[in-house]
């Protein structure tokens, strides 16, 4: 499999791997697909809790996240 990235997000990836966090970028990559394929089954335990109603006020995202 071969495909293109912008110079960005290959950098992105080489910081990654440089410290520490992959071997590879192809490790870095079937880590992507992997949480990927968990993404529906997450997804919808999310709409089973969000149909119920709820005494909290709602969380505020902060647009952080971790890969």
């Amino acid at each position: 499999m071969s495909f293109a990235l912008p110079e960005s997000m290959r950098a992105y990836i080489d910081n990654r791997v440089a410290a520490g966090n992959y071997g590879n970028t192809s490790e870095y990559i079937r880590d992507l697909v992997r949480r990927d394929q968990q993404e529906p089954a997450m997804a919808g335990r999310s709409r089973l809790t969000a149909s119920e109603p709820s005494d909290q006020p709602a969380a505020k995202h902060s647009g952080v996240g971790t890969l």
